[in-house]
């Protein structure tokens, strides 16, 4: 990062938008190797290399799915990270990007407990 003068590298998070899961797959999971690795081809350097990363919505496609930025920082630099993650969500806002409420499946399992 410091040879190139680089604070964070952006790359998408997904290079395409996710395959339609077959209704098979859907009843027993489904085990797709070469789909799984072009997915995430730009997000496993990070593990890879113990590089500190982030993935954060900043878009959806027309067929409403999140569309992610993945932010890749020097080693033990998670604050630069953190940092640039904010700006961009604040600049996100500012743009107008709308906010989705949580999937239909979404649970609130803390909310559930106090009741």
């Amino acid at each position: 990062f410091a040879a190139h003068r680089l604070h964070v590298l952006a790359t998408p998070t997904a290079p395409c938008a996710p395959p339609v899961l077959s209704a098979a797959a859907r009843e027993c999971g489904e085990s797709d190797s070469g789909t799984v690795m072009a997915l995430m081809r730009f997000i496993f350097l990070a593990n890879l290399l113990g590089m500190p990363g982030l993935t954060m919505p900043v878009g959806y496609d027309a067929a409403g799915l999140p569309i992610g930025f993945h932010l890749l920082a020097d080693q033990w630099d998670e604050a630069e990270l953190l940092r640039t993650a904010h700006a961009l969500e604040l600049a996100l806002a500012r743009a107008g990007v709308p906010a989705r409420p949580p999937a239909a499946h979404f649970a609130d399992i803390l909310r559930a407990a106090a009741a």
